[in-house]
């Protein structure tokens, strides 16, 4: 099964506007070459250009292209993901949202954290060893969730209105890679994903359309070093879709 299948954003009605989710895995393996990279802000600050990789299921990905791969390195650490960017969002007092949506959001990057750490520790291959603190040969992941905007489903059962609003929810991430604590930045990715209209069921939250998402981008991760572009590639036919 493929679960790096990227979705396509405009087919699927998610609005360019918005920040763009970030996912740094060149550097996890080699890829092809991009068009047209842009610069990029925000949490990456900018260590390099970023661009479209047909090989890999993000929006767009930088990396430097000195041959190295993770899997040269065998040991991984991940960082506390930042979650500043949502909780300083504009729109809560808009919402007049009544929970602790600051304690709700760490929860939510505490979650991509562990399912990270669960994906390649569960991984058959044990390509990298998952470790609680870095060293200098340590690699070293680090996540910012930059969007997570609710589903209409959410805000309508709340009684409130947001706009632009994706009908499902909106998530993105932003993620560099180094090679110990304090090594520079070798590798930066970003992708912006729509969630699923058939989970928001149940006990609804404002979160609960990333819950799938951040699922889905930790099998994404070990299926990358698992794998070359050109294996990737002969799958690509089905990037547009989910194997859902």
């Amino acid at each position: 099964e493929i679960f790096l299948m990227k979705m396509n954003n405009r087919r699927r009605g998610a609005f360019a506007a918005w920040p763009l989710a970030i996912l740094l895995l060149p550097f996890f393996t080699s890829c092809n070459g991009a068009p047209e990279p842009e610069p990029e802000e925000g949490f990456l600050g900018g260590p390099g250009v970023l661009a479209y990789d047909r090989s890999l299921p993000f929006d767009r990905v930088w990396y430097l292209k000195d041959g190295k791969r993770a899997a040269d390195f065998g040991k991984l650490y991940i960082a506390p993901v930042n979650t500043d960017f949502i909780e300083e969002a504009y729109w809560w007092e808009e919402l007049g949202y009544e929970g602790d949506y600051r304690a709700e959001t760490r929860k939510v990057g505490e979650r991509l954290r562990a399912a990270v750490a669960r994906a390649f520790r569960e991984d058959p291959n044990k390509t990298m060893q998952v470790l609680d603190e870095p060293d200098e040969s340590t690699v070293v992941l680090e996540m910012a969730l930059v969007e997570l905007i609710p589903s209409a489903a959410w805000l309508n059962l709340i009684g409130a209105r947001l706009d632009p609003v994706h009908e499902c929810g909106t998530v993105a991430l932003e993620a560099r890679v180094r090679v110990g604590p304090e090594g520079d930045t070798r590798a930066a990715f970003v992708d912006r994903e729509v969630g699923r209209c058939d989970i928001l069921s149940g006990e609804l939250t404002w979160y609960r359309h990333a819950e799938e998402v951040i699922d889905l981008w930790a099998r994404s991760l070990v299926y990358i070093v698992n794998t070359t572009p050109e294996e990737r590639l002969k799958n690509s036919s089905a990037f547009g879709t989910r194997p859902w």
